[in-house]
């Protein structure tokens, strides 16, 4: 099975809830509201991992290169 392919125009709770591994990566990005799960399914189903980016000023390169360092690919 090949990698997994994430898309960061999908909101941080619907990759969470199927990629649960997602959420320490998040973290150590940058994305700190991602470890509260109330966080996730408020404010987690409105907004797109990559508009989160943005709003927490991580560069989306950076964001790119640790989730391909643990083996997701990424499309936005």
């Amino acid at each position: 099975m090949g990698a997994v392919t994430i898309d960061l125009n999908r909101t941080l709770f619907d990759l969470t809830e199927q990629y649960p591994e997602l959420i320490q990566i998040f973290l150590e990005i940058g994305l700190e509201g991602v470890i509260h799960p109330e966080m996730r399914r408020t404010g987690g189903k409105i907004m797109p991992v990559i508009e989160g980016l943005k709003q927490h000023g991580v560069a989306l390169e950076d964001a790119v290169k640790t989730l391909t360092e643990k083996g997701f690919n990424v499309s936005y």
